[in-house]
């Protein structure tokens, strides 16, 4: 497993994690929380919105001491969700190098270095020692580990395990873990699984998770803390349809 994905993790820890609703609903479901989403998303980043920022900026207009580059970020996170929603419920997302380089192309517009391909130098990460591997392997990193991730029989486990994958090698120059997200959410929900959102609230177990990932190659924190978001997202209450 390690061979081919980079880390190790416990695939038992998968078992019974299951909220299969349907493409359908699954989709729509996740397209209402698109504020939602941008929001967590945004604050896992590190970024300091408001929840009344991020729905005024999605209405096209610019908050008080807000930037341009604000405005970009926010839209970039609604476009490249109506991107994955649209690939999913028209059957034409899949686990494919083009279906993630699409998704960066307009996660990252303006805001990366490059956007839709993979890098072509070398970027680290900050507060580790890790060091993902150099841009000639990334093709064939990226083939091996996603006929890893195919084999497994959960769609729950290949959504969460792309994530990692992804986030792990690093295989754009930024908006890797939004982008990886984004492909995780879209195996969920092309499997009939609701999408998976991050809690703002638990940033700082996100990122001690994710550190340990690419401290030690493990994976285990990471997915038993993204299993707990999954399993405590509010869609079942009423007013969540």
């Amino acid at each position: 497993m390690k061979e081919k994905l980079g880390f190790s993790y416990t695939p038992k820890m998968f078992a019974g994690v299951r909220t299969k609703v349907g493409i359908d609903r699954a989709c729509a479901r996740f397209a209402k929380r698109f504020p939602q989403y941008i929001w967590n998303e945004s604050v896992v980043a590190g970024k300091a919105y408001t929840f009344p920022q991020v729905k005024t900026l999605l209405d096209g207009t610019t908050t008080g001491g807000s930037r341009m580059a604000d405005q970009q970020d926010v839209n970039n996170q609604r476009d490249s969700l109506e991107r994955l929603v649209h690939l999913v419920r028209t059957g034409q997302f899949d686990v494919s190098k083009s279906a993630f380089c699409s998704l960066h192309e307009v996660a990252a517009k303006q805001e990366a270095l490059s956007w839709g391909i993979f890098r072509t130098g070398g970027v680290g990460i900050a507060g580790t020692n890790y060091q993902p591997a150099p841009p000639g392997e990334l093709n064939q990193i990226f083939a091996d580990g996603v006929r890893h991730i195919q084999s497994t029989s959960s769609v729950v486990e290949q959504g969460v395990t792309f994530f990692l994958f992804g986030a792990f090698h690093q295989f754009f120059y930024d908006a890797n873990k939004r982008t990886s997200r984004l492909m995780m959410n879209g195996v969920l929900m092309a499997g009939g699984q609701d999408a998976l959102v991050i809690d703002a609230r638990r940033r700082f177990e996100y990122n001690e998770a994710m550190m340990h990932l690419y401290e030690h190659k493990d994976a285990d924190p990471s997915i038993e803390f993204l299993l707990d978001c999954y399993r405590s997202q509010d869609y079942a209450r009423p007013g969540n349809e």
